[in-house]
Protein backbone atom coordinates (compact mmCIF):
# COMPACT_ATOMS: atom_id res chain seq x y z
CA UNK A 1 0.00 0.00 0.00
CA UNK A 2 1.38 3.56 -0.73
CA UNK A 3 2.54 5.70 2.08
CA UNK A 4 0.30 8.79 2.65
CA UNK A 5 0.65 11.93 1.57
CA UNK A 6 2.26 14.68 3.48
CA UNK A 7 -0.60 17.03 4.33
CA UNK A 8 0.81 20.53 5.13
CA UNK A 9 -1.72 22.81 6.25
CA UNK A 10 -1.54 26.50 5.13
CA UNK A 11 0.12 28.95 7.34
CA UNK A 12 -2.85 31.67 8.86
CA UNK A 13 -0.87 35.38 8.70
CA UNK A 14 -2.87 37.66 6.40
CA UNK A 15 -0.02 39.68 5.14
CA UNK A 16 0.79 40.72 1.38
CA UNK A 17 4.59 41.37 1.16
CA UNK A 18 6.09 42.56 -2.07
CA UNK A 19 9.86 42.98 -2.84
CA UNK A 20 11.87 43.43 -6.43
CA UNK A 21 15.96 42.67 -6.78
CA UNK A 22 17.22 43.85 -9.82
CA UNK A 23 20.18 42.06 -11.07
CA UNK A 24 21.45 41.53 -14.30
CA UNK A 25 19.27 42.76 -16.29
CA UNK A 26 16.44 41.15 -14.84
CA UNK A 27 13.72 42.46 -12.11
CA UNK A 28 13.08 39.25 -9.10
CA UNK A 29 9.66 40.29 -8.58
CA UNK A 30 8.16 38.68 -5.20
CA UNK A 31 5.13 37.89 -3.47
CA UNK A 32 4.89 36.28 -0.21
CA UNK A 33 2.64 36.20 2.98
CA UNK A 34 6.22 35.59 5.23
CA UNK A 35 8.64 38.22 6.52
CA UNK A 36 10.83 36.05 7.06
CA UNK A 37 10.96 34.01 3.52
CA UNK A 38 11.07 37.84 2.12
CA UNK A 39 14.04 38.81 4.33
CA UNK A 40 15.72 35.59 3.37
CA UNK A 41 15.32 35.67 -0.15
CA UNK A 42 16.38 39.55 -0.52
CA UNK A 43 19.88 38.13 1.22
CA UNK A 44 20.61 36.28 -1.62
CA UNK A 45 20.76 39.37 -3.84
CA UNK A 46 23.38 41.94 -4.10
CA UNK A 47 22.22 45.42 -3.24
CA UNK A 48 21.62 47.09 -7.19
CA UNK A 49 20.16 50.07 -9.02
CA UNK A 50 20.20 48.64 -12.22
CA UNK A 51 17.75 48.72 -14.45
CA UNK A 52 15.80 45.68 -15.83
CA UNK A 53 14.16 45.14 -18.76
CA UNK A 54 12.95 41.63 -18.29
CA UNK A 55 10.76 40.72 -15.21
CA UNK A 56 10.58 37.03 -13.34
CA UNK A 57 7.66 36.71 -10.83
CA UNK A 58 7.78 34.58 -8.22
CA UNK A 59 5.05 33.97 -5.75
CA UNK A 60 6.01 31.91 -2.71
CA UNK A 61 3.16 31.14 0.18
CA UNK A 62 4.55 29.50 3.69
CA UNK A 63 2.82 26.31 5.06
CA UNK A 64 2.82 25.08 8.15
CA UNK A 65 5.22 21.88 7.39
CA UNK A 66 8.04 20.69 9.85
CA UNK A 67 9.95 18.34 7.21
CA UNK A 68 13.83 18.37 7.21
CA UNK A 69 15.42 19.57 4.39
CA UNK A 70 16.73 16.89 2.00
CA UNK A 71 20.59 16.17 1.74
CA UNK A 72 20.22 17.49 -2.21
CA UNK A 73 17.28 18.96 -3.59
CA UNK A 74 15.74 17.53 -6.94
CA UNK A 75 15.11 18.79 -10.01
CA UNK A 76 12.95 17.75 -12.87
CA UNK A 77 12.01 19.23 -16.01
CA UNK A 78 10.72 18.89 -19.49
CA UNK A 79 9.87 21.80 -21.99
CA UNK A 80 8.86 25.26 -20.33
CA UNK A 81 8.27 23.76 -16.64
CA UNK A 82 10.44 22.96 -13.79
CA UNK A 83 10.29 21.20 -10.38
CA UNK A 84 11.87 21.80 -7.62
CA UNK A 85 11.52 20.10 -4.60
CA UNK A 86 13.66 20.52 -1.76
CA UNK A 87 11.72 18.77 0.77
CA UNK A 88 7.80 16.68 0.71
CA UNK A 89 6.65 20.73 1.93
CA UNK A 90 8.77 22.71 0.05
CA UNK A 91 7.94 22.85 -3.77
CA UNK A 92 8.30 25.24 -6.26
CA UNK A 93 7.38 25.08 -9.63
CA UNK A 94 8.46 27.20 -12.97
CA UNK A 95 6.90 28.45 -16.05
CA UNK A 96 9.92 29.59 -18.02
CA UNK A 97 8.56 30.51 -21.12
CA UNK A 98 5.96 32.90 -18.61
CA UNK A 99 8.69 34.13 -16.52
CA UNK A 100 7.14 33.11 -13.54
CA UNK A 101 6.91 30.42 -10.53
CA UNK A 102 4.99 29.40 -7.47
CA UNK A 103 5.90 27.34 -4.77
CA UNK A 104 4.73 26.41 -1.24
CA UNK A 105 7.25 26.57 1.57
CA UNK A 106 8.22 26.03 5.19
CA UNK A 107 8.78 27.93 7.94
CA UNK A 108 12.39 26.04 8.19
CA UNK A 109 12.58 26.71 4.79
CA UNK A 110 11.58 29.99 4.80
CA UNK A 111 14.08 30.99 7.88
CA UNK A 112 16.87 29.36 6.61
CA UNK A 113 18.87 32.42 4.62
CA UNK A 114 22.17 30.58 3.92
CA UNK A 115 20.36 27.96 1.93
CA UNK A 116 18.51 30.71 -0.08
CA UNK A 117 21.91 32.00 -0.82
CA UNK A 118 23.89 29.33 -1.56
CA UNK A 119 21.35 26.66 -3.46
CA UNK A 120 17.87 28.13 -4.36
CA UNK A 121 18.56 31.82 -5.88
CA UNK A 122 21.64 30.62 -7.95
CA UNK A 123 19.45 27.75 -9.00
CA UNK A 124 16.51 29.96 -9.54
CA UNK A 125 18.78 32.79 -11.91
CA UNK A 126 20.61 29.67 -13.49
CA UNK A 127 17.13 27.98 -14.04
CA UNK A 128 15.68 31.45 -15.61
CA UNK A 129 18.47 32.97 -17.18
CA UNK A 130 17.36 32.04 -21.16
CA UNK A 131 13.90 33.41 -20.32
CA UNK A 132 15.97 36.69 -18.56
CA UNK A 133 18.38 37.19 -21.45
CA UNK A 134 21.54 36.13 -19.31
CA UNK A 135 24.61 34.61 -20.23
CA UNK A 136 25.75 32.16 -17.49
CA UNK A 137 29.35 31.06 -17.77
CA UNK A 138 31.37 28.87 -16.05
CA UNK A 139 34.74 30.93 -15.07
CA UNK A 140 35.97 33.14 -12.35
CA UNK A 141 35.86 36.98 -12.39
CA UNK A 142 38.40 38.98 -10.61
CA UNK A 143 38.15 42.74 -10.63
CA UNK A 144 40.37 45.25 -10.29
CA UNK A 145 39.45 49.49 -10.62
CA UNK A 146 36.03 47.95 -12.10
CA UNK A 147 37.38 46.07 -14.97
CA UNK A 148 36.93 41.87 -14.74
CA UNK A 149 39.45 39.28 -15.70
CA UNK A 150 37.24 36.53 -16.25
CA UNK A 151 39.39 32.77 -15.85
CA UNK A 152 37.87 29.45 -17.51
CA UNK A 153 38.91 25.88 -17.13
CA UNK A 154 37.97 22.55 -16.67
CA UNK A 155 36.57 21.98 -13.25
CA UNK A 156 39.18 20.95 -10.85
CA UNK A 157 41.73 23.11 -12.49
CA UNK A 158 41.97 25.26 -9.66
CA UNK A 159 40.11 28.29 -10.89
CA UNK A 160 38.55 28.74 -7.01
CA UNK A 161 42.11 28.30 -5.42
CA UNK A 162 43.44 31.09 -7.74
CA UNK A 163 40.73 33.13 -7.49
CA UNK A 164 41.73 33.33 -3.42
CA UNK A 165 45.39 33.84 -4.00
CA UNK A 166 44.29 37.15 -6.60
CA UNK A 167 42.14 38.31 -4.16
CA UNK A 168 45.51 38.49 -1.72
CA UNK A 169 47.19 40.48 -3.89
CA UNK A 170 44.12 42.95 -3.87
CA UNK A 171 41.95 41.92 -6.67
CA UNK A 172 38.22 42.02 -5.71
CA UNK A 173 36.10 38.86 -5.64
CA UNK A 174 32.96 38.82 -7.98
CA UNK A 175 32.67 34.92 -8.65
CA UNK A 176 34.71 31.86 -8.27
CA UNK A 177 32.32 29.72 -10.28
CA UNK A 178 29.53 31.23 -11.91
CA UNK A 179 29.68 34.45 -13.69
CA UNK A 180 26.08 36.03 -15.71
CA UNK A 181 26.69 38.10 -18.63
CA UNK A 182 24.16 40.53 -20.11
CA UNK A 183 24.02 43.51 -22.69
CA UNK A 184 22.55 46.84 -21.08
CA UNK A 185 22.55 50.53 -22.09
CA UNK A 186 26.14 50.93 -21.14
CA UNK A 187 27.62 47.74 -22.92
CA UNK A 188 28.32 44.39 -21.66
CA UNK A 189 28.10 43.39 -18.28
CA UNK A 190 29.30 41.17 -15.41
CA UNK A 191 27.29 40.20 -12.63
CA UNK A 192 27.78 37.88 -9.40
CA UNK A 193 25.81 36.06 -6.19
CA UNK A 194 27.13 36.46 -2.59
CA UNK A 195 27.75 32.70 -2.85
CA UNK A 196 30.67 31.42 -0.49
CA UNK A 197 33.90 30.76 -2.21
CA UNK A 198 35.06 27.23 -2.08
CA UNK A 199 38.05 25.38 -1.33
CA UNK A 200 38.80 21.88 -1.27
CA UNK A 201 40.65 20.66 1.63
CA UNK A 202 43.83 20.08 0.35
CA UNK A 203 44.33 23.63 -0.35
CA UNK A 204 45.02 24.35 2.93
CA UNK A 205 48.64 23.93 2.34
CA UNK A 206 48.76 26.98 0.63
CA UNK A 207 46.84 29.24 3.12
CA UNK A 208 47.31 27.77 6.51
CA UNK A 209 44.60 30.27 7.52
CA UNK A 210 42.07 28.11 6.50
CA UNK A 211 42.59 25.70 9.23
CA UNK A 212 40.44 28.15 11.49
CA UNK A 213 37.44 27.24 9.19
CA UNK A 214 35.40 24.10 9.20
CA UNK A 215 35.44 21.99 6.54
CA UNK A 216 31.72 21.04 5.62
CA UNK A 217 29.68 18.82 2.77
CA UNK A 218 28.97 20.65 -0.88
CA UNK A 219 25.82 20.36 -2.15
CA UNK A 220 27.96 17.85 -4.90
CA UNK A 221 29.26 15.60 -1.95
CA UNK A 222 32.76 17.26 -1.80
CA UNK A 223 34.27 18.16 1.63
CA UNK A 224 35.01 21.76 1.25
CA UNK A 225 36.20 25.38 2.84
CA UNK A 226 33.10 27.20 1.88
CA UNK A 227 34.30 30.56 2.74
CA UNK A 228 30.89 33.03 3.47
CA UNK A 229 30.71 36.59 3.10
CA UNK A 230 30.12 37.18 6.52
CA UNK A 231 33.86 35.52 7.46
CA UNK A 232 36.62 37.45 8.43
CA UNK A 233 38.63 35.10 5.58
CA UNK A 234 36.31 36.23 3.12
CA UNK A 235 38.15 38.35 0.14
CA UNK A 236 36.62 41.82 -0.49
CA UNK A 237 33.42 41.47 -3.00
CA UNK A 238 32.16 43.24 -5.75
CA UNK A 239 28.65 41.61 -7.67
CA UNK A 240 29.25 43.98 -11.54
CA UNK A 241 31.96 45.10 -13.18
CA UNK A 242 32.74 45.73 -17.03
CA UNK A 243 34.66 42.57 -18.79
CA UNK A 244 38.02 43.59 -19.93
CA UNK A 245 39.78 40.41 -20.33
CA UNK A 246 39.70 36.45 -20.44
CA UNK A 247 42.28 33.97 -19.74
CA UNK A 248 41.86 30.05 -20.23
CA UNK A 249 43.81 28.31 -17.69
CA UNK A 250 45.42 24.87 -17.60
CA UNK A 251 47.62 23.78 -15.10
CA UNK A 252 50.29 21.61 -16.84
CA UNK A 253 53.39 19.52 -14.95
CA UNK A 254 56.51 21.02 -14.69
CA UNK A 255 55.41 23.66 -17.11
CA UNK A 256 56.75 27.59 -16.97
CA UNK A 257 53.68 30.09 -18.20
CA UNK A 258 53.02 30.32 -21.38
CA UNK A 259 50.81 32.82 -23.06
CA UNK A 260 49.18 32.51 -26.08
CA UNK A 261 46.49 35.23 -27.68
CA UNK A 262 43.11 33.89 -28.68
CA UNK A 263 41.54 34.96 -31.82
CA UNK A 264 37.37 35.55 -30.64
CA UNK A 265 36.06 32.90 -32.78
CA UNK A 266 38.60 30.40 -30.29
CA UNK A 267 36.50 32.24 -27.15
CA UNK A 268 33.12 31.40 -28.96
CA UNK A 269 33.84 27.66 -29.73
CA UNK A 270 34.92 27.70 -26.16
CA UNK A 271 31.64 29.27 -24.70
CA UNK A 272 28.89 28.54 -26.95
CA UNK A 273 28.84 24.63 -26.51
CA UNK A 274 29.09 25.10 -22.68
CA UNK A 275 25.86 26.97 -22.30
CA UNK A 276 23.35 24.63 -20.45
CA UNK A 277 21.12 23.06 -23.63
CA UNK A 278 17.68 24.36 -23.60
CA UNK A 279 14.10 23.14 -24.85
CA UNK A 280 13.18 23.95 -28.52
CA UNK A 281 10.08 26.20 -26.96
CA UNK A 282 13.22 28.56 -25.27
CA UNK A 283 15.45 28.41 -28.93
CA UNK A 284 14.88 31.82 -29.44
CA UNK A 285 16.43 32.64 -26.19
CA UNK A 286 19.67 31.05 -27.47
CA UNK A 287 20.42 33.88 -29.94
CA UNK A 288 20.51 36.32 -27.50
CA UNK A 289 22.96 34.57 -25.51
CA UNK A 290 25.00 33.99 -28.42
CA UNK A 291 25.22 37.58 -29.51
CA UNK A 292 26.82 38.01 -25.22
CA UNK A 293 29.31 35.88 -25.88
CA UNK A 294 30.33 37.36 -29.66
CA UNK A 295 30.58 40.42 -27.60
CA UNK A 296 32.56 39.21 -24.79
CA UNK A 297 34.90 37.26 -27.30
CA UNK A 298 35.59 40.89 -28.41
CA UNK A 299 37.82 41.79 -25.67
CA UNK A 300 41.91 40.62 -25.25
CA UNK A 301 41.60 36.67 -24.50
CA UNK A 302 44.29 34.48 -23.81
CA UNK A 303 45.07 30.94 -23.35
CA UNK A 304 47.58 30.37 -20.31
CA UNK A 305 49.03 26.69 -19.74
CA UNK A 306 51.80 26.63 -16.50
CA UNK A 307 52.11 25.07 -13.04
CA UNK A 308 53.30 26.13 -9.50
CA UNK A 309 51.50 27.08 -6.47
CA UNK A 310 48.96 29.20 -6.55
CA UNK A 311 50.36 32.59 -5.15
CA UNK A 312 53.28 32.02 -7.91
CA UNK A 313 50.36 31.70 -10.87
CA UNK A 314 48.58 34.85 -9.13
CA UNK A 315 51.47 36.64 -9.47
CA UNK A 316 52.27 36.12 -13.01
CA UNK A 317 48.63 36.94 -13.50
CA UNK A 318 48.65 40.21 -11.51
CA UNK A 319 52.22 41.17 -13.58
CA UNK A 320 50.38 40.00 -16.91
CA UNK A 321 47.48 42.07 -16.43
CA UNK A 322 49.33 45.31 -16.14
CA UNK A 323 51.03 44.44 -19.79
CA UNK A 324 50.02 45.08 -22.73
CA UNK A 325 47.38 43.08 -24.40
CA UNK A 326 48.25 43.89 -27.86
CA UNK A 327 49.96 40.77 -29.07
CA UNK A 328 48.82 38.90 -32.43
CA UNK A 329 46.27 35.70 -32.08
CA UNK A 330 47.42 32.53 -32.93
CA UNK A 331 44.66 30.46 -34.92
CA UNK A 332 46.17 27.62 -34.45
CA UNK A 333 46.30 27.27 -31.09
CA UNK A 334 43.56 25.84 -29.01
CA UNK A 335 42.40 26.74 -25.26
CA UNK A 336 41.46 24.17 -22.96
CA UNK A 337 38.30 21.98 -23.86
CA UNK A 338 34.86 23.11 -22.49
CA UNK A 339 33.40 21.56 -19.70
CA UNK A 340 29.65 20.57 -20.95
CA UNK A 341 27.06 21.19 -18.23
CA UNK A 342 25.14 17.69 -17.36
CA UNK A 343 21.52 17.25 -18.13
CA UNK A 344 20.58 17.16 -14.01
CA UNK A 345 17.27 17.71 -14.59
CA UNK A 346 16.72 14.64 -17.21
CA UNK A 347 15.28 17.27 -19.45
CA UNK A 348 16.75 15.91 -22.70
CA UNK A 349 16.16 12.53 -21.58
CA UNK A 350 15.28 10.69 -25.01
CA UNK A 351 11.50 9.43 -24.80
CA UNK A 352 10.97 7.53 -28.36
CA UNK A 353 8.06 5.87 -28.03
CA UNK A 354 4.58 7.93 -28.90
CA UNK A 355 1.35 6.90 -28.40
CA UNK A 356 -1.99 8.63 -28.69
CA UNK A 357 -5.82 7.12 -29.64
CA UNK A 358 -8.19 8.34 -31.17
CA UNK A 359 -11.19 7.32 -28.82
CA UNK A 360 -9.05 9.34 -26.34
CA UNK A 361 -9.37 12.69 -27.51
CA UNK A 362 -5.87 14.59 -28.06
CA UNK A 363 -4.09 13.09 -25.46
CA UNK A 364 -0.61 12.37 -26.89
CA UNK A 365 2.10 10.12 -24.54
CA UNK A 366 5.71 10.27 -25.30
CA UNK A 367 7.61 8.08 -23.19
CA UNK A 368 10.86 5.44 -22.84
CA UNK A 369 9.59 3.88 -20.36
CA UNK A 370 7.81 0.32 -22.08
CA UNK A 371 5.24 -0.45 -20.29
CA UNK A 372 3.93 2.69 -20.18
CA UNK A 373 3.80 3.12 -23.45
CA UNK A 374 2.08 -0.80 -23.36
CA UNK A 375 -1.04 0.83 -21.47
CA UNK A 376 -0.72 4.15 -23.56
CA UNK A 377 -4.49 3.49 -24.48
CA UNK A 378 -6.01 3.06 -20.92
CA UNK A 379 -3.54 5.33 -19.48
CA UNK A 380 -5.04 7.90 -22.13
CA UNK A 381 -8.97 7.36 -21.56
CA UNK A 382 -7.89 7.75 -17.33
CA UNK A 383 -6.06 10.90 -18.42
CA UNK A 384 -8.81 12.36 -20.53
CA UNK A 385 -11.30 11.94 -17.87
CA UNK A 386 -9.23 13.22 -15.07
CA UNK A 387 -7.64 16.16 -16.88
CA UNK A 388 -9.28 17.18 -20.26
CA UNK A 389 -9.06 15.81 -23.65
CA UNK A 390 -6.08 18.08 -25.13
CA UNK A 391 -3.25 17.13 -23.02
CA UNK A 392 0.37 16.95 -24.09
CA UNK A 393 2.20 13.97 -21.94
CA UNK A 394 5.80 12.37 -20.89
CA UNK A 395 7.07 9.88 -18.83
CA UNK A 396 10.59 9.43 -18.64
CA UNK A 397 11.93 6.65 -16.53
CA UNK A 398 13.92 8.14 -13.22
CA UNK A 399 15.81 6.05 -10.04
CA UNK A 400 14.89 8.88 -7.77
CA UNK A 401 12.94 8.03 -4.70
CA UNK A 402 10.33 10.46 -3.88
CA UNK A 403 8.51 10.75 -0.69
CA UNK A 404 4.60 11.01 -0.38
CA UNK A 405 3.51 14.44 -1.17
CA UNK A 406 0.94 16.08 -2.96
CA UNK A 407 -0.41 19.70 -3.89
CA UNK A 408 -1.93 22.38 -5.88
CA UNK A 409 -0.24 26.06 -6.71
CA UNK A 410 -1.59 28.05 -8.70
CA UNK A 411 -2.65 26.58 -12.47
CA UNK A 412 0.07 23.74 -11.85
CA UNK A 413 -0.15 20.41 -9.42
CA UNK A 414 2.17 18.02 -8.63
CA UNK A 415 2.19 14.44 -6.55
CA UNK A 416 5.28 12.37 -5.23
CA UNK A 417 4.70 8.48 -4.99
CA UNK A 418 7.42 6.65 -2.84
CA UNK A 419 9.21 3.54 -4.98
CA UNK A 420 6.86 4.90 -8.05
CA UNK A 421 8.12 8.49 -9.15
CA UNK A 422 6.77 12.17 -9.16
CA UNK A 423 3.92 14.06 -11.62
CA UNK A 424 3.40 17.64 -12.33
CA UNK A 425 0.82 18.86 -14.56
CA UNK A 426 0.18 22.84 -15.78
CA UNK A 427 -3.32 22.87 -16.22
CA UNK A 428 -3.39 26.34 -18.68
CA UNK A 429 -1.03 24.71 -21.28
CA UNK A 430 -2.39 21.02 -20.77
CA UNK A 431 1.53 19.97 -20.28
CA UNK A 432 1.92 16.37 -18.36
CA UNK A 433 5.23 15.33 -17.12
CA UNK A 434 5.74 12.32 -14.81
CA UNK A 435 9.63 10.87 -13.73
CA UNK A 436 8.85 7.44 -12.50
CA UNK A 437 10.77 3.64 -12.09
CA UNK A 438 10.48 1.64 -15.00
CA UNK A 439 9.96 -1.26 -12.53
CA UNK A 440 6.89 0.55 -10.93
CA UNK A 441 5.27 1.62 -13.70
CA UNK A 442 2.57 -1.04 -13.82
CA UNK A 443 -0.90 0.67 -15.13
CA UNK A 444 -2.38 0.89 -11.44
CA UNK A 445 0.30 2.62 -10.02
CA UNK A 446 0.30 5.25 -12.93
CA UNK A 447 -2.94 6.07 -12.63
CA UNK A 448 -2.62 6.40 -9.18
CA UNK A 449 0.52 9.23 -9.87
CA UNK A 450 -2.02 10.87 -12.29
CA UNK A 451 -4.90 10.74 -10.41
CA UNK A 452 -6.56 14.59 -9.95
CA UNK A 453 -5.00 16.29 -6.68
CA UNK A 454 -7.06 18.21 -3.88
CA UNK A 455 -6.49 21.65 -3.81
CA UNK A 456 -6.09 21.07 0.30
CA UNK A 457 -3.49 18.55 -0.13
CA UNK A 458 -1.20 20.27 0.92
CA UNK A 459 -2.67 23.80 -0.47
CA UNK A 460 -1.63 26.92 -1.87
CA UNK A 461 -3.31 30.15 -0.32
CA UNK A 462 -2.46 33.48 -2.30
CA UNK A 463 -1.38 35.75 -0.45
CA UNK A 464 -4.43 38.38 0.56
CA UNK A 465 -4.31 41.98 -0.81
CA UNK A 466 -4.19 44.66 2.23
CA UNK A 467 -1.63 44.92 4.35
CA UNK A 468 1.33 45.82 2.34
CA UNK A 469 4.92 45.45 3.67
Amino acid sequence: MTAPMTAVPAATAEVHIHRVYPFVGCAWELTTDSHSLAASFGSAFPESDSTAGTVFRLDLQMNDGEDRLWTAPYFRARDHMVLAAFSSTDVMIFDLLGCRGVGTISRALAENRDHWRRVIVPALVGLASPSAGIAPLHCATLVRNGMGLHISGLSGAGKSTLSYALAQRGFQLLSDDWTYFMRGSNGLQAAGLPVPIKLLPDTRRFFPELGAHEITRSLNGELAYEIDIASSLSPSRIYTCSPHRLLFYRREPRSSPNWTRLTPEQVEAQFRPALERVPGCLAPARESQHAIIAELAKIPAYSLVCDGSPQQIAAWIDEWTDSDAGAAATADISPPPHCEIPDLMLRFAPAPLLSSGSDSGQIRIETNIPSVHRHSSELARQLMNWHGDNLDCTFIEDRANWPAAAGTLGQFSYRFLPDVGCMFIDRNSGRLVSFASSAAANLESMTELMAPVSSRQPGFRRAKTGKTS
